[in-house]
Protein backbone atom coordinates (compact mmCIF):
# COMPACT_ATOMS: atom_id res chain seq x y z
CA UNK A 1 0.00 0.00 0.00
CA UNK A 2 1.33 3.30 -1.13
CA UNK A 3 2.09 5.46 2.13
CA UNK A 4 1.06 8.76 0.92
CA UNK A 5 -2.49 8.27 1.21
CA UNK A 6 -2.22 7.21 5.05
CA UNK A 7 -0.26 10.53 5.58
CA UNK A 8 -0.69 11.66 9.08
CA UNK A 9 -4.21 14.75 9.28
CA UNK A 10 -5.34 16.62 12.10
CA UNK A 11 -8.01 14.67 14.46
CA UNK A 12 -9.95 17.75 14.45
CA UNK A 13 -9.42 20.24 17.04
CA UNK A 14 -7.38 17.84 18.89
CA UNK A 15 -3.89 18.59 18.20
CA UNK A 16 -3.14 14.72 17.46
CA UNK A 17 -2.47 13.75 14.21
CA UNK A 18 -3.79 10.14 12.83
CA UNK A 19 -3.67 8.27 9.40
CA UNK A 20 -6.27 8.37 7.33
CA UNK A 21 -7.12 4.97 7.90
CA UNK A 22 -7.82 3.52 11.10
CA UNK A 23 -7.52 -0.27 11.92
CA UNK A 24 -10.60 -1.42 14.00
CA UNK A 25 -10.92 -4.39 16.06
CA UNK A 26 -14.56 -5.22 16.54
CA UNK A 27 -15.26 -8.97 16.88
CA UNK A 28 -11.91 -9.71 15.70
CA UNK A 29 -8.91 -10.64 17.63
CA UNK A 30 -10.81 -13.89 19.72
CA UNK A 31 -11.14 -15.53 16.74
CA UNK A 32 -7.31 -15.34 15.53
CA UNK A 33 -4.29 -17.15 16.47
CA UNK A 34 -2.40 -14.88 18.89
CA UNK A 35 0.37 -14.77 16.17
CA UNK A 36 -1.95 -13.57 13.76
CA UNK A 37 -3.66 -10.91 15.48
CA UNK A 38 -0.08 -9.33 16.11
CA UNK A 39 1.08 -9.52 12.48
CA UNK A 40 -1.66 -7.57 11.68
CA UNK A 41 -1.16 -4.87 14.29
CA UNK A 42 2.32 -4.78 12.72
CA UNK A 43 1.86 -4.86 9.31
CA UNK A 44 -0.85 -2.15 9.88
CA UNK A 45 2.00 -0.10 12.06
CA UNK A 46 4.65 -0.90 8.91
CA UNK A 47 2.47 0.51 6.58
CA UNK A 48 1.59 3.88 8.41
CA UNK A 49 -1.32 3.19 10.11
CA UNK A 50 -0.99 5.06 13.43
CA UNK A 51 -4.34 5.06 14.51
CA UNK A 52 -6.01 1.65 16.44
CA UNK A 53 -9.68 1.88 17.39
CA UNK A 54 -10.36 -0.63 20.23
CA UNK A 55 -13.82 -1.70 22.01
CA UNK A 56 -14.92 -3.44 24.85
CA UNK A 57 -17.57 -5.81 24.16
CA UNK A 58 -19.09 -9.41 24.97
CA UNK A 59 -17.76 -12.48 24.06
CA UNK A 60 -19.15 -14.63 21.47
CA UNK A 61 -16.80 -17.75 20.99
CA UNK A 62 -18.17 -19.15 24.75
CA UNK A 63 -13.98 -19.56 25.20
CA UNK A 64 -13.26 -16.05 26.81
CA UNK A 65 -12.05 -16.24 30.31
CA UNK A 66 -14.28 -12.78 31.01
CA UNK A 67 -17.55 -13.06 29.87
CA UNK A 68 -17.33 -8.95 28.63
CA UNK A 69 -13.70 -6.80 27.70
CA UNK A 70 -11.51 -10.15 26.90
CA UNK A 71 -11.76 -7.58 23.64
CA UNK A 72 -9.44 -5.44 25.42
CA UNK A 73 -7.33 -7.98 27.60
CA UNK A 74 -6.22 -9.11 23.71
CA UNK A 75 -5.84 -5.87 22.19
CA UNK A 76 -3.09 -5.18 24.85
CA UNK A 77 -1.35 -8.56 24.50
CA UNK A 78 -1.09 -8.09 20.91
CA UNK A 79 -0.15 -4.55 20.78
CA UNK A 80 2.99 -5.57 23.42
CA UNK A 81 3.63 -8.47 21.19
CA UNK A 82 4.07 -6.83 17.75
CA UNK A 83 6.47 -4.68 19.55
CA UNK A 84 4.79 -1.10 18.95
CA UNK A 85 5.68 1.69 20.76
CA UNK A 86 2.96 3.33 22.76
CA UNK A 87 3.56 6.87 21.49
CA UNK A 88 3.82 6.25 17.79
CA UNK A 89 0.08 4.58 18.28
CA UNK A 90 -2.89 6.47 18.92
CA UNK A 91 -5.28 4.66 20.69
CA UNK A 92 -9.16 4.81 20.79
CA UNK A 93 -11.61 3.38 23.19
CA UNK A 94 -15.66 3.75 23.72
CA UNK A 95 -17.56 4.42 27.16
CA UNK A 96 -20.99 2.27 26.52
CA UNK A 97 -22.52 3.29 29.63
CA UNK A 98 -23.74 -0.02 29.68
CA UNK A 99 -23.27 -0.30 33.89
CA UNK A 100 -24.10 4.12 34.69
CA UNK A 101 -24.92 4.83 36.83
CA UNK A 102 -23.31 2.28 39.07
CA UNK A 103 -20.06 2.64 37.09
CA UNK A 104 -19.31 6.12 36.11
CA UNK A 105 -17.65 7.21 33.09
CA UNK A 106 -13.63 7.26 34.95
CA UNK A 107 -14.76 3.86 36.77
CA UNK A 108 -15.71 2.26 32.75
CA UNK A 109 -12.60 3.72 30.87
CA UNK A 110 -10.08 2.85 34.17
CA UNK A 111 -11.65 -0.84 33.93
CA UNK A 112 -10.72 -0.33 30.46
CA UNK A 113 -7.44 0.62 30.83
CA UNK A 114 -6.75 -2.56 33.60
CA UNK A 115 -7.82 -4.62 30.89
CA UNK A 116 -5.62 -3.71 28.28
CA UNK A 117 -2.35 -2.59 30.50
CA UNK A 118 -2.33 0.94 29.62
CA UNK A 119 -2.67 4.21 31.75
CA UNK A 120 -3.89 6.33 29.34
CA UNK A 121 -6.32 6.26 25.47
CA UNK A 122 -4.96 8.74 23.00
CA UNK A 123 -9.24 9.13 22.42
CA UNK A 124 -12.17 8.26 24.31
CA UNK A 125 -15.33 8.16 22.31
CA UNK A 126 -18.80 8.43 24.55
CA UNK A 127 -21.54 6.78 23.02
CA UNK A 128 -24.94 8.49 22.94
CA UNK A 129 -26.57 8.83 26.28
CA UNK A 130 -28.50 6.14 28.10
CA UNK A 131 -31.71 7.14 29.39
CA UNK A 132 -31.24 8.99 33.00
CA UNK A 133 -28.50 10.68 31.93
CA UNK A 134 -28.62 14.39 30.55
CA UNK A 135 -26.15 15.71 27.59
CA UNK A 136 -24.77 18.05 29.44
CA UNK A 137 -23.93 15.64 32.25
CA UNK A 138 -22.45 13.08 30.12
CA UNK A 139 -20.11 15.93 28.53
CA UNK A 140 -18.74 16.88 32.03
CA UNK A 141 -17.78 13.39 32.87
CA UNK A 142 -16.50 12.51 29.73
CA UNK A 143 -14.55 15.99 29.27
CA UNK A 144 -13.55 15.26 32.46
CA UNK A 145 -11.18 12.24 31.65
CA UNK A 146 -9.33 14.26 29.37
CA UNK A 147 -8.57 16.88 32.26
CA UNK A 148 -7.86 14.00 34.62
CA UNK A 149 -5.27 12.51 32.13
CA UNK A 150 -6.67 9.65 31.06
CA UNK A 151 -7.31 10.02 28.03
CA UNK A 152 -5.62 13.32 25.38
CA UNK A 153 -9.14 14.03 23.32
CA UNK A 154 -12.50 12.87 23.36
CA UNK A 155 -15.30 12.49 20.05
CA UNK A 156 -18.80 11.01 19.82
CA UNK A 157 -20.06 7.74 18.62
CA UNK A 158 -23.25 7.24 16.72
CA UNK A 159 -24.89 10.40 18.18
CA UNK A 160 -27.72 11.81 16.07
CA UNK A 161 -27.36 15.19 14.88
CA UNK A 162 -29.93 17.10 17.22
CA UNK A 163 -28.29 15.79 20.21
CA UNK A 164 -25.02 16.12 18.60
CA UNK A 165 -25.43 19.77 18.36
CA UNK A 166 -26.70 19.07 21.93
CA UNK A 167 -23.46 18.24 23.45
CA UNK A 168 -21.35 20.92 21.24
CA UNK A 169 -23.45 23.57 22.94
CA UNK A 170 -22.61 21.81 26.39
CA UNK A 171 -19.44 21.90 26.03
CA UNK A 172 -19.03 25.00 25.38
CA UNK A 173 -21.81 26.41 28.18
CA UNK A 174 -19.12 24.29 30.46
CA UNK A 175 -15.91 25.60 29.18
CA UNK A 176 -14.40 22.46 28.63
CA UNK A 177 -13.20 20.88 24.99
CA UNK A 178 -15.64 20.12 22.45
CA UNK A 179 -15.47 17.03 20.96
CA UNK A 180 -12.86 16.49 18.60
CA UNK A 181 -14.57 14.27 15.44
CA UNK A 182 -18.13 12.25 15.46
CA UNK A 183 -17.69 8.53 14.52
CA UNK A 184 -20.93 7.90 11.71
CA UNK A 185 -22.08 5.46 9.19
CA UNK A 186 -20.78 6.47 6.13
CA UNK A 187 -20.92 5.23 2.84
CA UNK A 188 -22.50 5.34 -0.62
CA UNK A 189 -25.82 4.12 0.70
CA UNK A 190 -25.93 5.90 4.03
CA UNK A 191 -24.84 9.51 3.65
CA UNK A 192 -27.86 10.97 6.28
CA UNK A 193 -25.97 11.01 9.35
CA UNK A 194 -23.12 12.95 8.05
CA UNK A 195 -24.40 15.25 5.77
CA UNK A 196 -27.75 16.20 7.46
CA UNK A 197 -27.13 20.35 7.97
CA UNK A 198 -27.74 19.93 11.62
CA UNK A 199 -24.81 17.69 12.02
CA UNK A 200 -22.71 19.34 9.82
CA UNK A 201 -23.50 22.73 12.08
CA UNK A 202 -22.21 20.94 15.01
CA UNK A 203 -19.46 19.83 13.54
CA UNK A 204 -18.33 23.24 12.41
CA UNK A 205 -19.01 24.63 15.67
CA UNK A 206 -17.00 21.85 17.05
CA UNK A 207 -14.05 22.26 14.82
CA UNK A 208 -14.95 18.33 14.93
CA UNK A 209 -13.51 15.96 12.21
CA UNK A 210 -15.81 12.85 10.65
CA UNK A 211 -14.34 9.43 11.71
CA UNK A 212 -16.47 7.26 8.36
CA UNK A 213 -17.34 3.43 10.09
CA UNK A 214 -19.77 1.37 8.62
CA UNK A 215 -18.52 2.37 5.02
CA UNK A 216 -19.30 -0.68 3.05
CA UNK A 217 -22.19 -1.24 4.54
CA UNK A 218 -21.78 -4.00 6.33
CA UNK A 219 -20.13 -6.24 3.27
CA UNK A 220 -22.76 -5.34 1.17
CA UNK A 221 -20.86 -2.76 -0.67
CA UNK A 222 -18.03 -5.51 -1.48
CA UNK A 223 -20.28 -7.49 -3.38
CA UNK A 224 -19.85 -10.49 -1.20
CA UNK A 225 -23.92 -11.00 -1.15
CA UNK A 226 -23.68 -11.07 -5.00
CA UNK A 227 -21.87 -15.05 -4.66
CA UNK A 228 -23.33 -18.04 -2.76
CA UNK A 229 -25.85 -18.09 -0.13
CA UNK A 230 -26.55 -14.69 2.19
CA UNK A 231 -24.99 -15.75 5.26
CA UNK A 232 -23.48 -12.60 6.27
CA UNK A 233 -24.42 -10.35 9.19
CA UNK A 234 -26.36 -8.46 6.79
CA UNK A 235 -28.35 -11.46 4.98
CA UNK A 236 -31.52 -9.75 6.71
CA UNK A 237 -31.15 -6.21 5.87
CA UNK A 238 -30.84 -6.69 1.83
CA UNK A 239 -34.40 -5.85 1.28
CA UNK A 240 -33.73 -2.07 2.29
CA UNK A 241 -33.81 0.03 -0.35
CA UNK A 242 -30.86 1.86 0.63
CA UNK A 243 -29.26 -1.49 0.73
CA UNK A 244 -30.66 -2.25 -3.20
CA UNK A 245 -26.74 -1.90 -4.98
CA UNK A 246 -26.27 -5.26 -3.36
CA UNK A 247 -28.08 -6.59 -6.21
CA UNK A 248 -26.34 -4.52 -8.98
CA UNK A 249 -24.65 -5.94 -11.94
CA UNK A 250 -21.49 -6.76 -11.70
CA UNK A 251 -20.14 -3.96 -14.48
CA UNK A 252 -21.52 -1.44 -12.16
Amino acid sequence: MPADPLNPRPLGSSGLEVSALSLGSWRTFERLPAADGAAILRAASDQGITFFDDARYNDETGQAPIPTGYSEVLFGELFRMAGLRRDDIVVANKLWWEFWPEQSAAAELDASLQRMRFDHVDLIYANPPPPGLAVADLVAATAGLVIAGKARAWALVNWPAGQCAEAVQAAAGLAVAPPCAVQLPYSLVRRDWVEDPVMTGALTAAGAGVIASFCLAGGILSGKYRSGPATGRQAGSLADPRRCCSRWPARM
